[in-house]
């Protein structure tokens, strides 16, 4: 297959025969795997200077390098040798890193290249995967094509995007908030209009204003509750915080509002919302103690829970929405609206 490289990193130099890693003749095959899948991944991010790549150890390395022992050791070298940083906080358990390449080797001159990498590290027999999805490569890449200037991608990120088309993967992992992340999920959107379930086109079914629907979980019966459920209800939350914080647009107050309900501070937006909502206030805040995290882990769970999981029909989770054969959109929607239901609550599920 073919993989990305540059002669900037001196694989070389790496001790591969180290006592810790044995002498396995997959260390530095798998080791390339991972910085080509590095780079791409980081390409095709936005914002990638800044952006820590999450690999699960047990999903992703392990099988790559064969044991964790290795790579843990290879993937020290990379670091010592200023390739490779990481930021120790994408983990869980243990089990997941943040990854990124150093700037003076993202920015190299990278070339993608056919490359001897053993099946066993590329398709490992042992993971999870959709066997139902596929997707069309050459619609795929006729939309990559068509996007390329509206996304404004350079030359590379463009080639790292149909690398991955070219080199689809439809294995899956589940985080422990029952999320499912696949590259079919990863895929821009207007290029999943090219998956395939068991050979047939999909549609996107999308649950608009999901966060904020959710959020009225947390309220009990009563006078906020039906107030706040009217604004979601009607898709105007987020028109309402641009106007009452004097923002630039609907996507700019969205973002703030996400952004303080899990954790990030914004006196502004948290001021709004305390006047707005004070029972949403209150209870957004003793949630988020003593870890700021946990209320957004709740959320995915319940998320997971009202979407992916009602969800019976072959599909694809897109977190908020689902990706499903054309003549099982009915039967989608109506298994999602039941399971919303449940939490006495009306989503507005539309096709996207």
């Amino acid at each position: 297959m073919k993989i990305w490289t540059t002669d900037a990193i001196d694989l070389s130099q790496i001790p591969y025969e180290m006592k810790t890693i044995g002498a396995s003749k997959r260390i530095k095959p798998a080791t390339e795997y991972f910085l080509s899948h590095l780079f791409a991944r980081q390409q095709t991010r936005n914002e990638r200077e800044n952006q820590f790549i999450c690999i699960h150890s047990g999903y992703f390395l392990t099988p790559w390098f064969g044991n964790r022992r290795a790579s843990a050791a290879v993937i020290g070298q990379l670091e010592h040798r200023g390739i490779v940083e990481q930021d120790g906080l994408a983990q869980w358990r243990k089990r997941s890193m943040g990854y990124r390449l150093t700037t003076e080797y993202l920015d190299a001159e990278w070339t993608c290249q056919e490359a001897q990498i053993p099946e066993s590290i590329t398709n490992p027999s042992d993971r999870e995967r959709l066997e139902f999805l596929g997707i069309d490569t050459p619609l795929a890449i006729e939309i990559l094509g068509q996007i390329k200037g509206e996304r404004e991608w350079n030359e590379i990120q463009a080639a790292c995007w149909k690398w991955y088309v070219e080199n689809f993967d439809n294995s899956y992992s589940v985080c422990k908030t029952k999320r499912l992340f696949t590259l079919g999920n990863r895929l821009p959107k207007e290029v999943r209009l090219a998956l395939l379930i068991d050979g047939d086109k999909t549609a996107e079914l999308d649950v608009k204003n999901c966060q904020p629907l959710l959020w009225s979980t947390l309220l009990r019966d009563g006078k906020e509750r039906t107030r706040y459920l009217d604004l979601v209800e009607r898709g105007v939350l987020y028109e309402t915080a641009q106007e009452a914080l004097a923002l630039e647009s609907r996507d700019a107050a969205k973002q703030r509002v996400i952004q303080w309900t899990y954790g990030k501070g914004d006196k502004e937006v948290g001021s709004w919302i305390q006047d707005s909502f004070p029972e949403l206030h209150a209870e957004i805040l003793r949630r988020r103690k003593p870890e700021y995290r946990r209320l957004c882990w709740d959320m995915q769970k319940l998320e997971s829970k009202l979407i992916r999981m009602a969800v019976t029909v072959p599909h694809m989770s897109v977190h908020d929405g689902v990706r499903v054969r054309e003549g099982d959109v009915e039967s989608a929607k109506q298994s999602i609206e039941r399971a919303f239901s449940s939490e006495r609550l009306n989503p507005r599920i539309e096709l996207c």
